[in-house]
């Protein structure tokens, strides 16, 4: 009920749930066309009903997550809307745990300029909620009226140093700082656990490379894992660990580590460089 207009491809994916990781490529299944010729029922969607009018369309329902939100994490809010085509966009502000959205109804790709007379429309926002935010129950509003509320759990954060086998002190830019790392050979390879503290909050989530080099200085194993710095807190300290499948003896390799945005490929500086070189 409420999905936009358009067409839309659908796909397959096989993953293991616990690390996320693809088993395979995407298959594709097809395409479906959705349109809104017909009349919807907002009941039909099963959602907690709110019943709240915005300017001349109506907020039939709205879902909240329903395990609460990590900070840090982005928190996914389901608008229903019903009503019909006007002559400009008509716009509202959701606020939820100190952060506030303003929006068009049935955002961008969809707005109020465009619906069809009588429309049901589907409205997903995302909301980040600050790494830095308490635990709690915070009330969800729409123009500043309740629609709802948001648990906030518990981030379980460390802000002491563990003790480190190499220390580094390795800053980059001013964001976050590698502390030390540790390594240990295992079968095929080598696991490094890189020790790090947030230096600043970011929004970005930044993506951690760890490359073995061979005395040619060529890149014989790789990771690039993204280790959640727009979750960090300032003086947070968080360890991450890679595994890199080696051809030969983990003894013949050294390490370099950089910081990226994925977005961009721009990497973080450090030491007037953008990499950092550690030794096994």
């Amino acid at each position: 009920i409420g999905t936009l207009p358009g067409s839309y491809s659908l796909r397959a994916l096989v993953y293991d749930a616990a690390s996320g990781q693809a088993l395979g490529p995407a298959i594709g299944l097809g395409s479906i066309s959705v349109d809104h010729a017909a009349a919807q029922d907002p009941a039909a969607a099963e959602l907690p009903v709110v019943g709240l009018a915005v300017g001349s369309a109506r907020l039939e329902a709205a879902q909240l997550p329903k395990n609460g939100v990590i900070p840090g994490d982005p928190a996914p809010i389901t608008l229903l809307w019903s009503g019909g085509p006007v002559a400009e966009p008509i716009r509202f502000s959701l606020a939820v745990a100190g952060q506030r959205l303003d929006r068009v109804a049935g955002g961008d790709s969809y707005p109020t300029t465009r619906w069809q007379p009588r429309d049901v429309v589907r409205d997903i926002v995302s909301v980040r909620i600050p790494p830095s935010i308490s635990a709690g129950t915070y009330p969800v509003t729409i123009d500043g009226t309740r629609i709802g509320t948001l648990r906030v759990l518990p981030a379980g954060r460390s802000f002491t140093p563990p003790p480190l086998a190499h220390e580094v002190h390795a800053r980059f830019g001013d964001l976050v700082e590698l502390l030390g790392f540790d390594s240990q050979p295992r079968a095929g390879g080598l696991q490094v656990q890189l020790v790090w503290q947030a230096l600043n909050e970011t929004e970005v989530s930044y993506t951690v490379f760890v490359h073995a080099l061979a005395q040619d200085g060529r890149v014989a194993s790789q990771v690039d894992q993204p280790p959640g710095t727009d979750r960090w807190v300032k003086g947070q300290v968080v360890t991450t660990s890679y595994d890199l499948f080696l051809p030969g003896p983990a003894a013949d390799y050294r390490l370099e580590v950089g910081v990226y945005d994925a977005a961009t490929g721009k990497r973080l500086l450090v030491a007037g460089g953008d990499s950092v070189i550690l030794a096994p």
